[in-house]
């Protein structure tokens, strides 16, 4: 593989040395754009593995070229991992130690990984087949499968609980995943760290803007809604770009209507142009942060959100958003007809982003990793 990520020119060494640990990159989402920054901006020159990944889908997001994936390529596959949950924190756990301090990029299974030194958690989510989420991610797989995932909860969730109390210190993105922590886990988090926007490659264009709304994200998780999105443009006049990838995506297009458009997984420069050239990002998900409203802000875009999670916490209502209260197709096209109705201001939004700039995020991972 080879990286496209660049090391900032500020970036420096922690005290101590750190190895970064990622759960699953097949697809190229929010959490593996954080995993990009922390390789190549926060901790440069930190070896980077993986419990399972595709090498395109690595080095389209950023990964270093020598990323290692510690479990069976052969078996953790995009189309078998998520059947295998009940077997994968026993696969971690019982993986040989690595050796000295591990920063774990966790939603699923790597904080069951074990180490010698010390092992701290960058938590996006609690595991959400068995908590959050647990209704909507059985009601969206087979009925035999169903009855595993049912059969297997109590299970995980005494695992994953395990798991987050042997960490050293969990790192949470917002308050509500704080919160959710500590709920599920009775762990307290010992800072809150948003992941960042990367302002060099998102940015404002002066170019005029076009005709179309824009959904961004993982065609795969039943949680992001894209669902309502489609539902929202069918029979109307109103254009929709549908930007990413995954196993859902055929299904998707099959119940698309003729002004709905895919076009499969983009590059940064290419999304750049794409969030720069839209009306509006549909953010139609209930995300315990939510990185692609900030791509979006960066690009002086606004963004139209369902009002719950992370968004409502870095979305500026009527400023740099608009929300929607119910998540259904009929909200959804009100908000998307208020939004045209507004003024806003590109530049404003654009600038918005500066709180979660990238060097900003890194200065705040070492200067956590150095404390503790």
């Amino acid at each position: 593989m080879t990286s496209t990520a660049i090391a900032s020119d500020l970036t420096r060494a922690t005290k101590e040395p750190w190895t970064i640990l990622h759960d699953f990159a097949f697809t190229g989402g929010g959490a593996e754009r954080v995993v990009a920054a922390l390789a190549t901006d926060s901790l440069p020159g930190s070896p980077v593995a993986v419990l399972g990944g595709s090498d395109e889908a690595m080095r389209d997001v950023g990964f270093p070229v020598h990323t290692t994936t510690l479990l069976s390529k052969s078996l953790i596959r995009p189309d078998t991992y998520r059947h295998l949950a009940p077997a994968l924190p026993r696969m971690v756990s019982n993986l040989p130690p690595i050796e000295g301090n591990v920063l774990v990029s966790s939603y699923a299974f790597a904080h069951h990984v074990r180490c010698t030194g010390k092992l701290v958690v960058y938590c996006h989510s609690p595991l959400r087949q068995v908590w959050s989420g647990k209704a909507m991610y059985a009601n969206s797989v087979r009925p035999h499968l169903q009855l595993g995932l049912t059969l297997s909860r109590g299970y995980l969730r005494r695992r994953d609980r395990q798991a987050a109390r042997a960490a050293d210190h969990y790192i949470a993105t917002n308050s509500i995943v704080r919160d959710r922590i500590f709920e599920c886990y009775g762990v307290d988090a010992s800072a809150i760290i948003p992941p960042p926007v990367d302002t060099h490659r998102f940015y404002r264009s002066p170019e005029k803007r076009q005709d179309y709304f824009l959904w961004v994200g993982r065609i795969a998780e039943p949680y992001k809604r894209l669902d309502l999105a489609i539902e929202a443009v069918r029979g109307t006049d109103h254009q929709l770009v549908v930007a990413g990838d995954g196993r859902d995506r055929a299904r998707m297009e099959a119940i698309a209507p003729p002004n709905v458009r895919f076009v499969g997984w983009q590059d940064s420069d290419q999304l750049r142009h794409l969030y720069q050239s839209a009306q509006a990002v549909l953010f139609t998900s209930e995300d315990d942060f939510g990185l692609v409203p900030l791509e979006a802000m960066a690009c002086g875009t606004p963004t139209i959100a369902f009002r719950a999670g992370g968004a409502t916490i870095s979305l500026l209502e009527n400023e740099t958003c608009i929300f929607f209260g119910d998540q259904s197709a009929d909200s959804l096209r009100t908000a998307m007809s208020q939004s045209e109705q507004m003024n806003w201001n590109h530049d404003e939004i654009s600038r918005a982003a500066g709180a979660y700039d990238l060097r900003s995020f890194s200065a705040r991972i070492r200067d956590f990793l150095d404390s503790i």
